[in-house]
């Protein structure tokens, strides 16, 4: 996990990125090689984009960047919806 000063001196970058211009999965991609991951990304967007919690987790999820871990995510995902669809019945 990142500290709050290096969470904020990568988020002050991004920030500078899209000003300048840059599309949002280049800025995702260079957050993840700065080192975040999911959670900081999204919270990231959320922040860089003004959007709700559900687009930015979209957004970060579908970018290149994360696109190694997307069929983890998504077998998760499945599972745990099963899960809960078997305590529902």
């Amino acid at each position: 996990m990142l500290a709050d000063e290096e969470y904020e001196r990568v988020l002050s970058k991004a920030r500078q990125r899209v000003a300048g211009g840059e599309g949002l999965d280049a800025t995702i991609a260079f957050m993840r090689r700065e080192g975040f991951w999911i959670i900081p990304c999204i919270k990231a967007v959320r922040t860089l984009r003004g959007v709700s919690l559900g687009e930015a987790k979209d957004l970060v999820h579908l970018s290149p960047a994360f696109v190694d871990q997307r069929e983890a995510h998504d077998a998760f995902h499945d599972v745990a919806e099963q899960s809960l669809e078997l305590e529902d019945s």
